[in-house]
């Protein structure tokens, strides 16, 4: 209906995208095939079988990702599948030749991204005949690019025309990717050339050109044998960034540049300036002040050119451009290898950019780096994981890079388990020593306490950092723990997390696949709820504890452990809930707490002996007079005695036996949470509910007042 009643122009950027993206990804196939038809029917033949003015109304340059590749890859599939049934205008869309809207069409944000997306399409059908009538050789491309860095050292000035420049630049060196060049040395030579200057231009700032030219570089080995030799190119490539053998070379390019720049300027000025000569002329004076405002936006622009240029030549661009490189390199790099020229680079880049602290956003890339460099081997993971771990705690640490630390530590624990690092960890921060192989420490190593620490931490980038951390090192399986899977429960469910909207994302995913998997991620979580909804129903005064939402905490809780094929889970976890309606029948989430004792739905074979026991205690308990939770309460004994009719009756002896232990853990608790005790009076009650708990006595601490009544139990 949306694709009949609602053109195209009638919805925003945003709108659009967000269709595509929600569409074309769900997880129904009916809901894919709709949104696939309105894109190749409806919108496909708004633009007229155009698919740049379809791509310029998605605005592809701030918002090009799997969603736009996505929705080109299916425009051309379709095409494909339909045949000669396609509509003119997906035909066209499908084949499109940007000889069309001239050739200059291919260096715009629109035309590159399509022109990547068709070459992967082909690539991926193996039609090596069209994919070459696209992109004769590297060699041509490679030309292409150099025509690219041209347009965006003459554009520089404009900054909007620059990030546009940048953006195809990308497109053009990934299509290069696509192409097999492995035996074309003449074309990679070329082709390295291009990039490499690229790489090393002061203009271009994107990190993601960086990262593609490197991916570029290790298509162009054969495959996985020449890891090392890629590895030992960029570390050349980055070296000669740092400190050039040939300082002559940098000179004469940034000459040419700065050269091309100023006659772009006074190209553009002299345009300009007759331009307000005429509109003075003409008296046309508000168009006079507009062409005076874009002559002072060029001065601005092209001294920010000049000091990019005169940045470009001194130590600290290079630095941080040499650092920006080994981030990109780093990522590139698919197998673990290790070579000595790695040594260099991390003497003469890395712990030099750790070391400073001028500069937050170099010390960044620096703690990134070190995390990469140590995913080669674990030798050297071990080498500089206590790095990692002083980084990560040391409270003066801008925050930014303390999270950047702390990625940097999950990642390896996931990488290559915790087991290697907890002992030097320890020791990087003066812990204490492991536990000797005679006995266990009970104590918790003071580096996972440091760590469970920093989901605590005031910084929300931090925490997001911890908590994801911890999140997916339970997700694999590396780290489950049932006092690690609280925490994360509380942070789901505090409100201080409200709008940390990634962060509970996370955990959103996290709960579901460990209660949905056998094993430890499953116990965890049984062994974690009992003790956390205690905590909250009875938190200490001034806790964090007490700020959590008990109804949807208790219908969560009860929604994973729906999961658990074990009986004996789930009668335990509403045993919870009927001591701690016994232990406060007139709290404030007694209805809450009898809303989940409906939940489940008991079978044969349950073990009911406690249940039934904390049941009839409740039921003649004569502080429990909330209806709301009354009524609930009748469902429940109904479904127990349904139960007990159906053949698990209880003899006078195990009954008596399971009031005595649920009496007992009554008492405990209360004990534990230092309640005192119950008012006699209701007008006592009403001044201090929370205090006003009906607890269970033992007969040997009964007062002269107190009332005994028919089953032992007394107010």
């Amino acid at each position: 209906q949306l694709a009949e009643r609602v053109e195209l122009n009638h919805l925003t950027i945003s709108q659009r995208l967000q269709l595509l993206k929600d569409g074309l990804r769900d997880r129904h196939p009916a809901v894919r095939r709709e949104c696939s038809n309105m894109l190749c029917n409806s919108w496909v033949r708004f633009v007229k079988g155009n698919p740049l003015e379809l791509l310029r109304m998605l605005d592809v340059e701030e918002n090009c990702g799997d969603t736009i590749m996505l929705a080109l890859k299916i425009v051309f599939d379709t095409a494909q599948a339909r045949g000669k049934t396609a509509a003119p205008e997906l035909l066209a869309a499908s084949t499109f030749a940007f000889e069309n809207e001239g050739a200059s069409a291919a260096l715009t944000p629109e035309g590159a991204i399509y022109w990547l997306a068709r070459c992967e399409t082909l690539a991926a059908r193996g039609d090596d005949e069209q994919l070459e009538e696209l992109v004769q050789d590297v060699s041509s491309l490679a030309k292409v690019i150099e025509v690219a860095f041209g347009k965006l050292v003459e554009e520089s000035t404009d900054p909007v025309a620059l990030r546009q420049n940048q953006f195809v630049i990308e497109q053009l060196i990934k299509i290069a990717a696509v192409i097999d060049a492995r035996h074309d040395l003449v074309g990679q030579q070329n082709m390295s050339a291009v990039v490499l200057k690229v790489s090393t231009c002061e203009l271009v700032t994107e990190h993601s050109v960086l990262v593609a030219i490197f991916r570029l570089l290790r298509e162009f080995e054969d495959g996985d044998n020449d890891e090392k030799g890629f590895i030992r190119q960029g570390v050349e490539i980055i070296l000669d960034c740092l400190d050039p053998v040939d300082e002559n070379e940098w000179e004469q390019r940034r000459e040419e540049t700065r050269r091309a720049i100023e006659l772009r300027v006074r190209a553009e000025r002299a345009e300009l300036e007759a331009a307000l000569a005429q509109h003075a002329k003409d008296e046309e004076y508000h168009l006079a002040a507009e062409v005076k405002e874009r002559l002072v936006e060029l001065d601005g622009s092209t001294g920010g050119a000049a000091s990019s240029l005169l940045a470009s030549g001194s130590e600290t661009w290079r630095k941080e451009r040499a650092a920006a490189l080994t981030e990109a390199f780093l990522t590139s790099v698919r197998s673990s290898a290790t070579v000595p020229e790695l040594d260099s680079l991390l003497e003469q880049v890395i712990f030099p950019s750790l070391e400073q602290t001028e500069n937050q956003m170099l010390r960044r890339v620096a703690v990134r780096c070190l995390s990469l460099v140590s995913h080669l081997s674990l030798e050297m993971a071990a080498k500089h994981f206590p790095v990692l771990v002083v980084v990560m705690q040391t409270e003066d640490e801008d925050a930014s890079v303390r999270s950047d630390a702390l990625r940097g530590i999950f990642d390896l624990m996931m990488l290559w388990g915790t087991d290697p690092f907890v002992e030097v960890a320890d020791k990087a921060l003066g812990g204490q020593e492991p536990a000797s192989p005679g006995g266990e420490s009970e104590q918790q190593p003071s580096f996972m306490a440091e760590l469970l620490t920093q989901m605590d931490s005031d910084d929300a980038e931090v925490r997001l950092a911890a908590v994801e951390g911890f999140a997916k090192l339970a997700v694999v399986g590396r780290l489950v723990n049932p006092q690690i899977v609280q925490c994360l429960l509380l942070h789901y469910f505090h409100p201080s997390t409200e709008e940390d909207i990634r962060l509970r994302q996370c955990l959103a995913v996290c709960f579901p696949t460990l209660a949905q998997r056998a094993g430890s991620g499953r116990r965890a979580i049984e062994q974690a709820a009992s003790p956390l909804l205690l905590a909250i129903l009875n938190p200490p005064e001034d806790s964090a504890l007490g700020d959590v939402a008990v109804e949807p905490f208790v219908q969560y809780l009860l929604h994973l452990l729906a999961s658990s094929e074990a009986a004996t889970v789930q009668a335990e976890f509403l045993l919870t809930l009927l001591i701690s309606m016994l232990i406060q029948p007139e709290g404030d989430h007694i209805r809450a707490l009898a809303r989940g004792l409906n939940f489940f739905k008991l079978e044969a074979g349950t073990p009911i002996a406690q249940l039934a026991a904390a049941t009839d205690l409740l039921r003649a308990n004569s502080w429990f007079t909330d209806s709301v939770a009354r009524r609930q309460f009748d469902k429940w004994d109904a479904q127990l005695e349904t139960l007990r009719a159906d053949g698990a009756n209880l003899s006078e002896a195990e009954l008596k036996e399971a009031s005595e232990l649920v009496k007992e853990e009554v008492e405990t608790r209360r004990s534990s949470l230092e309640l005192p005790s119950p008012r006699r009076t209701r007008s006592t009650r009403a001044r201090k509910p929370r205090a006003a708990a009906a607890v269970l006595e033992d007969g040997d601490s009964k007062s002269d007042g107190d009332q005994e009544s028919s089953d032992g139990s007394y107010e």
